[in-house]
């Protein structure tokens, strides 16, 4: 909104605002918007396209100081802090995930050598019916929903 008058090309819409917002936070040639908008559109055309209608630099401003405050920041913020964070919240999650396959694949190891000692001392114990109602007294018992019986 601050720089759309001097500079329509890049912050003349929000699309277009939101398109040089991302090739800034990319650092995708954000000197030249960065520029374009610390010295006026008229002093540092940068690479302003010249349309059939002419240069759409229309109200030249030179925002100096202030514009060079707000693309370092958002370039420090934007393009350095989040990927930071996005980076370490996908590997909090890759990790929590990972805890969680180990701990199931102990448990279901636990299962299988369970299950083997009850068929092999109650022969017949295990039909269908009875997992069936085993699962539903687990899931009753499960209060937490976690695939875990806490003990008392």
């Amino acid at each position: 909104v601050v720089f759309k008058a001097n500079d329509p090309f890049h912050f003349g819409t929000i699309t277009k605002a939101m398109l040089s917002i991302w090739r800034i936070e990319t650092l995708d040639t954000w000197e030249v918007i960065m520029n374009v908008n610390i010295y006026g559109c008229d002093v540092y055309p940068g690479l302003y396209p010249v349309t059939e209608r002419g240069n759409p630099c229309k109200s030249p401003t030179a925002f100096g100081w202030v514009a060079a405050a707000y693309f370092v920041f958002l370039v420090i913020i934007g393009g350095l802090v989040l990927p930071t964070v996005l980076i370490g919240v996908v590997s909090i999650a890759f990790e929590k995930s990972n805890r969680r396959l180990k701990l199931e694949n102990e448990e279901g190891i636990k299962v299988a050598i369970v299950s083997a000692r009850a068929k092999e001392n109650m022969p017949g114990f295990f039909d269908a019916k009875r997992i069936v109602q085993l699962q539903q007294l687990f899931n009753e018992l499960d209060a937490d929903q976690e695939g875990r019986v806490q003990a008392c």
